[in-house]
């Protein structure tokens, strides 16, 4: 579906590799709340029944087609990338979505794979 040689575009919403990512099944609490207990956590978490979306509790995010949110709130899922074959910058917009820390590891990373596009 994805080729990892083919930078995607910045607004695609990566849907099950992001950490947001809730599918059919999935039990999530998107009030931001917090809890004292993990019992409390899953009792105030709700089942997803209709279809897989966006549950990402910080709001809206850019990529969501649905609801445009204003920010980029794309969190990798690290092992949906991997088993896909994918690198862990793959969805990333670009460098200043990730810490300084990271930038030179992901211009390193992105012109060997992509160039300089």
């Amino acid at each position: 579906m994805f080729d990892p040689n083919k930078k995607p575009d910045p607004d695609t919403c990566p849907k099950k590799f992001c950490s947001h990512w809730a599918k059919i099944g999935d039990r999530v609490d998107e009030s931001g709340r917090t809890y004292d207990s993990f019992d409390k956590a899953i009792a105030g978490a709700k089942t997803i029944v209709r279809s897989a979306r966006c549950a990402c509790f910080l709001g809206s995010c850019k990529r969501d087609v649905v609801n445009n949110g204003e920010l980029d709130r794309y969190e990798p899922d690290e092992r949906m990338l991997k088993s896909a074959g994918l690198p862990w910058f793959y969805f990333i917009s670009g460098k200043s979505s990730l810490a300084k820390e990271f930038w030179d590891e992901y211009d390193r990373e992105t012109n060997e794979l992509w160039g300089d596009g």
